[in-house]
């Protein structure tokens, strides 16, 4: 018999549902299918079709479990037999594809006609589906044309399992099936309080649907697209009741192979109520994620900690709206997540979503939830040395300190939770300066101010909302100084190269007549360079981040007095570090200033 493979192609296609549970076979690999089709009754013998019953012929050729062959009928008359070895409880899918209109019957070891089929799906091709074997043994497989009719054409075998498509399910079994929007329903008997995992995998461009029901007929949970890629997955469903459940799985707007999966176990494998103080432990799969719950009041400080050995950890803090307020990928020991004394911002339910960084990861791990007690902000503030605090919505935090009159202070504040805003008050109680993101990434700062009487002054922390509906940690640190330490004094055409470690910042000086364009350039090609401008007073009076796309830069600044002024060099993020360029233009008329190669226009900032 010559090879066909228009026809070999077009039974794959038909092909159905086999298992991998039972025998460990791998299905072979199928296009798009039709919906599998219910049983077929046995035709009724006619004048032109009539039964063939026989024994099964001994020397017939044998077709096995998904396999597929081809042959030809080249008589009006001809008969073709095909026999393979069933088990009784075994259901099979026998699909017929020729390029004329064929009949098949289906015999059982005793020589009984079991099942016949013409026409299936609207065609000329036969077809049995899901057809029960009731005995052990040989069955023979009988081809011929309807009406005399020859031609070629390819037979196909699947099944071997006691059922294609619906069924009882047991722990830990696949099953695959052509699953349509009709849909399939299988059966579990399940335990109360164990936890059923149920998952559904389709070919690409498959988009199935899985639904679990209680014993009692109830809608239990459903899901869609959980398992990625179009696939639904119920993970760690506690069942409420001992009985047998129902789980419907069907497609959307689609047809095609799909494999279905369940586990139960007395133990969750991640994900639930989350304990306070309490380690827990999850199991992650590749590509999986586990949400764990837990109730939180306005103003709770806690720590969540997720450690693995096996795979880097990645953590998320969600609201009740399931909106991402905090996330973490490397705590302080590498990579293992830890969301660090985060505030809650309300009395709400929160979910901590564990999963691992790369989707192809995963295993063993362990989640911490404890909580956390900072202090409220406020009171005396030490002089170098970092202050950590808590800021609750509406909160303004009043910190003091003594200064000596011609003295320097930077007063720098961190925190990934809060947009900081700094006041600064002299002793008589008058606003001096103030600050919103000097320090970078929404922190406020104060870089050497110089302040002019001895005295007790006060720093008011609070947040730069409008509505300063925030909650976080902040740390604050104050360094006092007798006298500005300077990177040097710039002239006008002057470049200067320097290296800044991470936390460093380099402050430069120049002198300007009144009415001067001021222009400064901070080029690097490693950092987020950040320029801050400041009057012999301590006044700000240019900030600037991004003029060239992370090249900071001041643009033809018109000088507002005959002064000295002072620059502050740094870069965006305290861990930066890296080489750069400075340079000072001082002129009568603006100077153009030209784009470094590469680069786009960014934002400047003239306070």
């Amino acid at each position: 018999m010559r090879l066909m493979k228009n026809l070999f192609f077009v039974v794959a296609v038909l092909i159905v549902g086999i298992t991998t549970a039972c025998n460990n076979t791998t299905p072979t690999p199928k296009p798009a299918m039709l919906p599998p089709q219910p049983p077929q009754p046995v035709v009724a013998a006619t004048e032109q079709i009539k039964s063939l019953q026989s024994p099964v012929a001994a020397d017939a050729p044998v077709i096995t479990y998904n396999e597929i062959k081809e042959g030809v009928i080249d008589e009006p008359s001809a008969v073709d037999e095909w026999v393979f070895e069933g088990k009784a409880g075994e259901r099979v899918n026998v699909v017929l594809n020729g390029n004329f209109d064929s009949y098949l019957e289906l015999f059982n070891p005793d020589g009984e006609l079991i099942a016949g089929s013409d026409d299936s799906a609207n065609t000329l091709n036969a077809a049995l589906f899901d057809t029960l074997l009731t005995k052990s043994g040989m069955y023979a497989i009988k081809i011929r044309g309807y009406g005399g009719q020859m031609g070629n054409y390819a037979l196909a075998l699947t099944g071997g399992h006691p059922t294609i498509g619906g069924g009882m399910l047991t722990d830990g079994e696949n099953r695959n099936a052509v699953l349509s929007e009709e849909g399939f329903k299988w059966r579990y008997q399940g335990q109360k309080g164990a936890y059923l995992s149920v998952g559904v995998q389709g070919e690409q461009g498959i988009d199935p649907f899985l639904s679990l029901y209680g014993p009692d007929g109830a809608l239990l949970t459903q899901d869609d697209d959980s398992g990625g890629n179009l696939n639904p997955e119920i993970i760690d469903f506690e069942l409420p009741a001992d009985g047998v459940y129902t789980i419907r799985a069907h497609t959307i707007a689609s047809t095609g192979l799909v494999t279905l999966t369940l586990n139960s176990s007395q133990q969750s494998s991640g994900g639930g109520p989350l304990a306070v103080g309490k380690t827990q432990s999850g199991l992650l799969k590749p590509g999986r994620s586990h949400r764990w719950n837990f109730a939180g009041e306005a103003g709770q400080i806690i720590n969540v900690s997720m450690v693995s050995p096996e795979f880097d950890t990645f953590l998320e803090l969600r609201d009740a709206n399931d909106t991402i307020i905090a996330e973490n990928d490397d705590g302080p020991d590498g990579t293992n997540a830890m969301i660090d004394a985060f505030v809650l911002p309300a009395n709400d339910t929160y979910t901590v979503v564990a999963r691992a960084l790369s989707a192809d990861e995963g295993g063993q791990y362990e989640i911490t939830l404890k909580p956390v007690k900072i202090k409220a902000g406020g009171g005396p503030l030490p002089v170098g040395e970092s202050v950590q605090a808590s800021l609750r919505p509406g909160q303004i935090d009043t910190w003091s300190f003594e200064a000596e009159a011609d003295s320097y202070i930077s007063i720098k504040i961190q925190s990934n939770q809060l947009d900081t805003y700094l006041e600064l008050f002299d002793p008589d109680g008058q606003l001096i300066t103030a600050d919103d993101d000097s320090g970078g990434e929404l922190n406020a700062a104060l870089l050497d101010f110089p302040v002019a009487t001895a005295g007790e002054y006060q720093v008011v922390v609070k947040s730069a909302q409008p509505d300063g509906n925030q909650a976080g940690v902040y740390e604050i640190l104050l360094s006092v100084a007798d006298s500005l330490e300077s990177s040097g004094t710039l002239e006008s055409g002057q470049v200067v190269t320097r290296t800044l470690k991470a936390g460093e910042q380099h402050t430069w000086t120049f002198e300007a007549e009144e009415d001067t364009f001021i222009t400064v350039r901070m080029d690097s090609d490693t950092l987020d360079t950040y320029l801050s401008l400041y009057d012999s007073s301590g006044e700000l009076l240019y900030v600037n981040d991004d003029f060239f796309a992370k090249q900071a830069a001041i643009a033809n600044y018109v000088a507002p007095k005959s002064d000295t002024y002072r620059l502050v060099a740094r870069a965006y993020s305290p861990e930066e570090e890296g080489q750069y360029t400075i340079s000072l233009d001082l002129t009568d008329t603006e100077l153009p200033i030209n784009l470094p190669a590469g680069k786009e226009p960014g934002q400047q900032n003239n306070n």
